[in-house]
Order: C-alpha cells, then structure tokens, then sequence
C-alpha cells in the first residue's frame, strides 16, 4: 500500500520591509517576510512541523530565505531582515484553529483513546454494578432474561425462546422465587430501550412461580444460566419414570448479560 503526504506551508502573516533593498534587481521597499505554518497532510493534516519564515521581493521574486531550506543552510542576512525575521515570530498570535489544525489527527486519536477509555469505565462499572445485585439479591429485584419458549405460557411461532422479565419474590435458601412478566420486548432485547415497553407494575406478572438456583445465576463460565428446579410433581414422575435420574432442576434460559452495557438488574 502507497501512503501519499505532503508538506504544506499556510501563509499566517506577512510584513513589507521598507528601505530594504533587493539584491538582485536592486528596488527598494519590495523586500516581503512572509510567516508560515508548516505541517505534514495526507488527506487532512496529521503533524504539525511548526513555524517558518520566507523571504522574498515581490518585485522579481528572487528568494532571499527559502522556508523549505533546512536550519543548516541558513545565511547571513542583513540586520533589517533578520530582525524582522525575529520580530514576526514574536509579534504573531496564533488563533486556537492554527494551533489545532496542524494535529489534526493527532487531536482526533487523542479523542477517540478519550472516548474509548471513558466508555471502557462506564461499561466496566455497569459489569460491577451487575455484579454487586446479581450477588446481594433483594425481593422486588427485576431481571432481564431469556426464557426458552417451551417454558413460557405463550404461542409463539419462535422455537428458541423469548425476551422477558423476571421478578424476584422470595428467597429461601439457594433458591430464588420468581414471577414471569406478561409482555415482551417491541425489538431483540440488546439495548435499554428495548425494555422500556414493560410494566414493572406487580399485575403486569404472572402469578406461575419460578423456583431458580441462586448459585447457577453465579456461574460465569455456563453464561449465568437460570436453572429451574423441579417441584414435587414433576420430581415425583421423574423419579418414577427414571429412577436413575438424579436432576433437580432443567435450564429454562439465561440472564441478558450479552451486552455490557445493559443494565440485566433493575432494583427499585
């Protein structure tokens, strides 16, 4: 890949110097200093090579000072030239456009790594902030989840499951009693705005409870699945059907946790 650059050179000021005489053609009063901005571009400026001076006569254009010439080559100048040289670099106050333009994209990165480094600790204290309530939790507590459809009293053309809210009733033990929401989200349930169509009012649930395993909502490493146990009906046929079936429970679905910055508990 070809990388195209430029060096350019903006004209900030300039000053006619009176009484000074061309070398070459010999007038007078055409002698010009000329104050530039010099920068490397590719495509927009991306790093500023500071300030330099031309010296010129606008008259037969013969260059007394080049301001590409390197600091090496630099001459012997009459005292009017050189002080006004010294002078414009003084005298001239840069605007905060020319003390950004030329770093431009230096300017942009520092943003962007500034955004970045802003969001990355908004988003790491969300994941604390889950963590803090999915480990200290409190009855009223609500859940984002994802509840596979053969567990949810709906018809549904989707085989594999639907967004919903869970609501934390009682807590006994390891387990975690919970109600089912009666709605769902308008769109896929990846961002806060998904939510906002469900009542969190206590008649917007249903009164089926769901007994999960506060444990399994620790684990990580299984993607913080909701593990359901079974109740007493449903052991008593399992075992009598298969009595070498050890299982409590069954997964029933997952926390919303995919998206870090979803807030998947909500505590009043």
């Amino acid at each position: 890949m070809i990388y195209y650059y430029q060096i350019k050179y903006t004209p900030l000021t300039a000053v006619l110097l009176p009484n000074e005489e061309c070398p070459v053609c010999g007038k007078t009063n055409t002698i010009e200093v000329v104050l530039y901005m010099r920068y490397l571009r590719s495509l927009v400026p991306f790093f500023g090579m500071g300030r330099t001076t031309e010296v010129y006569c606008t008259s037969c254009d013969h260059v007394i000072k080049d301001p590409a010439a390197p600091f090496y080559a630099k001459k012997n100048y009459s005292s009017g030239i050189a002080e006004n040289i010294k002078n414009i670099r003084a005298s001239h106050k840069r605007t905060w456009w020319q003390l950004i333009y030329p770093w431009t994209i230096c300017w942009l990165m520092l943003v962007l790594a500034g955004y970045g480094l802003i969001n990355q600790a908004i988003i790491q204290k969300k994941i604390r902030d889950n963590q803090e309530l999915l480990e200290n939790p409190v009855i009223g507590d609500i859940y984002k989840v994802y509840i596979y459809s053969q567990f949810l009293d709906v018809n549904t053309t989707d085989q594999q499951g639907m967004f919903t809210l869970f609501k934390l009733n009682h807590i006994s033990g390891d387990t975690l009693f919970m109600i089912c929401n009666k709605e769902y989200p308008l769109n896929y349930g990846f961002q806060e705005s998904d939510w906002k169509n469900l009542s969190r009012n206590d008649d917007a649930f249903k009164s089926k409870t769901y007994k999960i395993s506060f444990q399994k909502l620790l684990d990580t490493t299984s993607e913080r699945p909701i593990w359901q146990y079974y109740d007493k009906t449903a052991l008593d046929s399992i075992r009598k059907t298969s009595p070498k079936n050890n299982e409590t429970g069954q997964f029933i679905g997952r926390l919303c946790h995919y998206n870090t910055q979803l807030k998947i508990i909500e505590r009043p």
